[in-house]
């Protein structure tokens, strides 16, 4: 089993669930699947992985509803 790790904090296991330090500024990204933790958009609802830690919206035309 590959060792899970984190540039910008200690990875650790509570409960069995791999998570990172509090504040860490990666806490976004699914430390298993090194990709951003599947969220809901805040305009249509849909379910979406964000590219980045400040995406809200599933695409770029329900951000633009959104802020119209």
């Amino acid at each position: 089993m590959a060792r899970l790790s984190c540039p910008d904090c200690e990875i650790m296991s509570i409960n069995g669930h791999v998570c990172h330090e509090a504040g860490c500024p990666s806490s976004w990204i699914d430390p298993c699947m090194g990709e951003g933790y599947e969220q809901e958009c805040k305009w249509c609802g849909s379910l979406f992985v964000p590219k980045d830690k400040d995406q809200a919206f599933c695409d770029e035309s329900c951000a633009e509803s959104y802020n119209s």
